[in-house]
């Protein structure tokens, strides 16, 4: 394992040790980074011993943290916040939280990430600062079951609703940005559940107005 924390840490440009390999020319990226997406723990915890920084930015101000979260590495993202100390609660320069960096992945871990970190407390429902909650981030990977985790109202479920469904500051909701990438069939899911969550909600009064709007849109057509 140390062999390969050191020739980790060469191919980042290490000279000297972790602390002296802090940045890489490549967006601000550390070996750490590295090491934490591709679910290398061992070199992590080497990185680490050796004074590496544990939530260390990028140029878009993204940890370590979040590029574990975003492969699924679940071991890596436990061992960083429990043992290493890593900020659960950390945003990007984009308002971006751990979870919008898991509703991404294509891991099949990525709903288990997803349940790791409602558990610890992170807020699922956060708007970045382009209105994107993680539920856009999700349509827009075609991340069919990380939707419906976030959407569930079950125990250990993501329990968003009607905020994070909203169009964002571009107009695009999750539903509009899953079809823009080809996700059609996640797409429909997305309106039919949003239809379906309204209906529910509506108070008898508002269901009945609706009613009303309805039969005298049909007489309209009709006549």
């Amino acid at each position: 394992a140390a062999a390969a924390a050191a020739a980790a840490a060469s191919e980042a440009g290490a000279a000297g040790g972790a602390r002296g390999a802090a940045r890489t020319r490549f967006g601000g990226r550390t070996a750490l980074h590295w090491a934490a997406r591709h679910g290398r723990l061992e070199v992590c915890r080497w990185l680490v011993e050796q004074g590496a920084e544990v939530d260390a930015l990028t140029s878009d101000g993204t940890p370590p943290l979040h590029w574990a979260v975003w492969q699924g590495h679940l071991a890596v993202c436990t061992w960083l916040v429990d043992e290493a100390g890593a900020a659960l609660h950390a945003l990007n320069s984009f308002g971006c939280n751990a979870f919008q960096w898991a509703a991404q992945s294509t891991s099949p871990e990525a709903v288990a990430v997803c349940r790791w970190l409602h558990g610890r407390g992170l807020d699922a429902a956060l708007l970045n600062c382009n209105g994107h909650s993680a539920l856009h981030k999700a349509a827009l990977k075609g991340n069919r079951r990380v939707c419906e985790w976030l959407l569930s109202g079950d125990e250990g479920g993501g329990r968003l609703a009607e905020p994070q469904l909203q169009a964002d500051r571009d107009g695009n909701t999750p539903a509009s940005m899953a079809r823009a990438e080809g996700h059609e069939d996640l797409a429909r899911w997305l309106e039919e559940w949003r239809r379906a969550r309204t209906a529910l909600t509506a108070s008898p009064v508002e269901t009945r107005v609706r009613a009303m709007r309805l039969f005298s849109c049909d007489r309209l057509i009709d006549s």
